[in-house]
C-alpha cells in the first residue's frame, strides 16, 4: 500500500467513525515551529487528500485540530481555513509561541492548559493524527520536541497516524 492509499484508508476509517458519531471527521495536527518548504508541501498534500475525501463524504464535516503555535500549526490552520475546512485551535496557557493571528483562521478554540495537556487534548479530540517533525525521533534535536510528545501520546492511544520528517 502506498502513502496515498494509506492516508485514504485512514480517512475512510475516520469518516465511518464520524458518521456514527456527530458527523465531524477530526484530523489532529502537530508540527515543528521550524517548518521548511518540504514540510509545507507535505501539509498541502495532506490537505489536498482531505479535500478529495471530503467530496466523497457528503454527510461529514472535516475539522483540523491543532495547537495554534507559529510554524506548522499556523500554516496548516491558515491553509485549511482557506480551503473551507473547519479549524479548531487548542491553545496552550503559555502564549509566547502562539501565532498572533490564530483567531483569524480558527473557527473555534479552547484553552488547553500546559503544552503536555494541550497536546493530550489534540490527541483525545482527533480520529487520526498528521504530524510534521523537524528531525527523526531519536535525533538529539528532537529531545524536547512537542511534536514527538504528541506522536507518542497518539501511539499510546492507538490513534492512526501519518508522519512526515523534514530532515
Amino acid at each position: 500500500m502506498n502513502r496515498g492509499e494509506t492516508f485514504q484508508a485512514m480517512m475512510e476509517w475516520a469518516y465511518e467513525r464520524a458518521v456514527k458519531g456527530d458527523g465531524i471527521v477530526r484530523i489532529g495536527f502537530t508540527g515543528t515551529r521550524r517548518l521548511n518548504d518540504d514540510g509545507r508541501e507535505a501539509i498541502r498534500a495532506m490537505l489536498t487528500a482531505m479535500r478529495m475525501m471530503a467530496e466523497r463524504m457528503p454527510d461529514a464535516t472535516l475539522e483540523v485540530v491543532q495547537g495554534g503555535c507559529v510554524g506548522a500549526d499556523a500554516f496548516v490552520g491558515k491553509e485549511a481555513h482557506d480551503l473551507g475546512f473547519r479549524v479548531h485551535t487548542i491553545l496552550p496557557d503559555d502564549r509566547s509561541q502562539v501565532a498572533t493571528d490564530w483567531d483569524e483562521w480558527s473557527d473555534s478554540h479552547e484553552a488547553g492548559g500546559g503544552y503536555r495537556e494541550r497536546n493530550k487534548r489534540i490527541v483525545l479530540r482527533s480520529a487520526l493524527l498528521f504530524a510534521v517533525a523537524d528531525y527523526p525521533e531519536r535525533d538529539g534535536h528532537s529531545r524536547r520536541s512537542g511534536s514527538w510528545m504528541t506522536v507518542r501520546m497518539a501511539r499510546e492511544a492507538m490513534l492512526p497516524m501519518w508522519l512526515y520528517v523534514q530532515h
